[in-house]
């Protein structure tokens, strides 16, 4: 009879070990997967982030060359605003003379 039992003991056993030995590779399957997730999300991430930062350097250069533009337009604007350009304009499209000074009458309030 002991031997019965021992045999049925030891298919016990096996069974056991079976079930745990399946959990164990159920465990690191479960784990390669996750590691492999990660390593995907990793690669992921890094392509994503050089991506943006190429578009924010792009953006940069753009904000740099309008800071430029807008100090030269700065620049073209006081040009043609100052006074000496402006009488310029009015006497030669404009036809516009300084009137003598004997032509000028001034006007006081009472």
């Amino acid at each position: 009879m002991s031997f019965f039992n021992t045999k049925k003991w030891f298919s016990g056993l096996r069974a056991h070990a079976a079930l745990v030995m399946s959990r164990n590779v159920f465990i690191v399957l479960v784990m390669l997967v996750l590691v492999e997730a990660s390593a995907v999300s990793v690669i992921y991430t890094t392509y994503k982030n050089r991506a943006l930062f190429s578009e924010l350097e792009k953006m940069r250069d753009g904000a740099e060359e309008m800071q430029v533009e807008w100090h030269q337009l700065l620049l073209e604007q006081s040009t043609l605003a100052s006074f000496s350009r402006v009488a310029e304009v009015a006497q030669t499209n404009l036809k516009m003379n300084v009137p003598d000074p004997h032509a000028v009458v001034v006007l006081r309030q009472p």
